[in-house]
């Protein structure tokens, strides 16, 4: 028998609702970053990728050198055209290094956190 269209969207919420209660604000964070870089950076095949990559090899997320992989990506394809970024890239970029450096530092999640209130 197949489930009609509300029921499968009904299992579909349940499930995402459930997988995003499971995460701690630490892990959020991480893949709330990633989501944007796969949409705002849409034009940059490599960013996307990389990305991506990471959201489907999930202990990618919690690796510095992730971290310090997709930040130097995304430097190299903002490099040349510098003086035209807007300024948000800027702060993504500085953000990915706040999150390279927290794996570093021994109580994660108060680092992120304290990066985060500037």
């Amino acid at each position: 028998m197949i489930k009609g269209k509300k029921v499968v969207l009904a299992d579909l919420y349940n499930s995402l609702k459930t997988g995003i209660e499971k995460l701690n604000p630490f892990d959020c964070a991480l893949y709330l970053t990633l989501i944007i870089l796969i949409i705002e950076r849409a034009d940059y095949q490599s960013i996307v990728l990389v990305s991506s990559i990471a959201v489907i090899v999930r202990p990618l997320v919690h690796s510095a050198a992730y971290w310090i992989v997709i930040l130097l990506i995304f430097l190299v394809v903002h490099w040349q055209p510098w003086y035209s970024v807007a300024n948000h890239h800027y702060l993504q970029a500085y953000w990915m290094m706040g999150i390279a450096i927290c794996f570093v530092h021994v109580r994660r999640e108060e680092a992120l956190r304290h990066r985060a209130d500037g």
